[in-house]
């Protein structure tokens, strides 16, 4: 699938040339960045899985700054930053990692902040501090890790109360 990917990335970034304006074809040459790098990664080429992550980065960003309020945007770069996060985290680059994924909790935060009724948005905010947790617990810092761990139940918590019949 890596020659259909690179076939498909070829084209879309024609379009997008083409386009520059055009939202849904700087988004796919992003999509399609991550989609390759998903494809590295699982085949253990972490390096230039890693490059292709960050190559989709820039547009999700300027792309979720053009348009705060797109919510695939913004999950688009949250989970950007959680795919670098792990293969980083695969690389033992634990401070380079907590960045990575405390930014997809922050992207996160923001979407729950704007749609509080949203229930899909705790969901994602608590498997980001497990994982925030399991980077610091590997680390030593145990404390922090706690911390982490309690802020997830806290989200979880919160919507159980609001959501009783939330799956998660």
């Amino acid at each position: 699938t890596l020659v259909e990917y690179r076939l498909s990335l070829g084209i879309a970034t024609q379009l997008a040339a083409h386009d520059p304006g055009n939202v849904t074809w700087q988004s796919d040459v992003a999509a399609i960045h991550e989609k390759i790098g998903l494809a590295l990664s699982m085949g253990g080429d972490l390096g230039a899985a890693l490059a292709e992550h960050r190559m989709a980065r820039p547009a999700f960003e300027q792309l979720a700054a053009r348009d705060p309020n797109n919510a695939e945007l913004a999950t688009a770069l949250a989970f950007n930053y959680d795919h670098v996060g792990n293969i980083l985290i695969e690389q033992d680059d634990r401070p380079g990692a907590l960045a990575e994924l405390r930014a997809a909790l922050a992207v996160r935060q923001k979407l729950a902040a704007r749609d509080p009724i949203n229930a899909e948005w705790p969901g994602s905010m608590f498997s980001s501090h497990l994982f925030i947790g399991g980077v610091l617990e590997a680390q030593g810092d145990r404390a922090a890790a706690v911390a982490e761990y309690r802020a997830g139940l806290a989200v979880v918590e919160d919507l159980a109360r609001r959501h009783p019949t939330s799956p998660i």
